[in-house]
């Protein structure tokens, strides 16, 4: 036969689940009490810029005034990098293509090479290109995030990012602590 237990008849002292209940916890399915965790945001850096700039580089150099430092506080934690690149075009050269990487402390960590804004007109081919990437430093030591970027095809000509008149072309670097 079943029996059926009356509505509120029990309460957490009755319960045979091992940790601590209070207001911080929630009661997990193999019967045990924990804090949630994972997944929280513990810190956010942004960091942001509206000026044309360009490179002849054939090999890979820092994007002008796009970083951000981050201290993590738990070495278990990661660092999401959100970002996106605005207005990449190239100048002077059909089918010259852009490479895109991102790099902690000058270490490359995420290539995004052979992008190519797909064009043929060598003076056309406005494009923009976001760049997201999970890193785990193992660390709470102060690290430098930066997006880095070349010529990828061509020896000659200028790659650009951004706008050259009034209305500004934000690119944006944001870097998030996620605890896990």
């Amino acid at each position: 036969t079943a029996l059926t237990i009356a509505a509120d008849a029990v309460d957490i002292a009755m319960l045979s689940a091992t940790g601590t209940a209070d207001a911080t916890t929630f009661l997990r399915g193999d019967n045990a009490w924990a804090a949630a965790g994972g997944g929280k945001v513990v810190q956010w850096i942004y960091d942001e810029y509206d000026t044309q700039q360009s490179t002849t580089s054939d090999t890979f150099v820092d994007i002008p005034n796009l970083s951000a430092d981050i201290t993590l506080t738990n070495s278990s934690n990661k660092v999401m990098i959100l970002g996106s690149l605005n207005g990449l075009y190239r100048g002077g050269v059909a089918n010259q293509g852009i490479a895109i990487r991102i790099t902690r402390d000058d270490a490359d960590i995420a290539d995004f090479g052979n992008y190519n804004a797909h064009s043929t007109d060598a003076d056309v081919a406005t494009s923009n290109l976001p760049a997201f990437f999970l890193d785990n430093p193992a660390d709470t030591s102060a690290h430098t995030y930066k997006y880095q970027w070349k010529r990828r095809q061509a020896t000659s000509g200028t790659i650009y990012m951004g706008s050259n008149d009034s209305d500004g072309c934000i690119s944006t670097l944001m870097l998030l602590e996620i605890e896990t």
